[in-house]
């Protein structure tokens, strides 16, 4: 028994519209990622800097010290 015209326009109509749900679906969900993504870098671009900002606090810490043992030195040969 062949479908009538109407019902496979029905058919097409409701296939289309799953297809739009899942299309909604996996756009919805690379949005999500891609969110998460970018709060990641920023996550680790803010480690990187504090990592950065420790190791030059730590450099200058120890070129303050250099410095003042070798001004020490100076002082003590005067």
């Amino acid at each position: 028994m062949p479908s009538s015209p109407a019902k496979a326009t029905a058919e097409a109509e409701g296939i289309i519209e799953d297809a739009r749900k899942q299309a909604t679906g996996i756009l919805d969900a690379a949005h999500s990622r891609a969110n998460e993504i970018v709060a990641e870098g920023k996550s680790d671009g803010v480690k990187e800097r504090e990592r950065q900002l420790a190791a030059a606090k730590a450099e200058i810490e120890q070129e303050a010290n250099r410095t003042r043992e070798e001004l020490r030195g100076q002082v003590s040969a005067i």
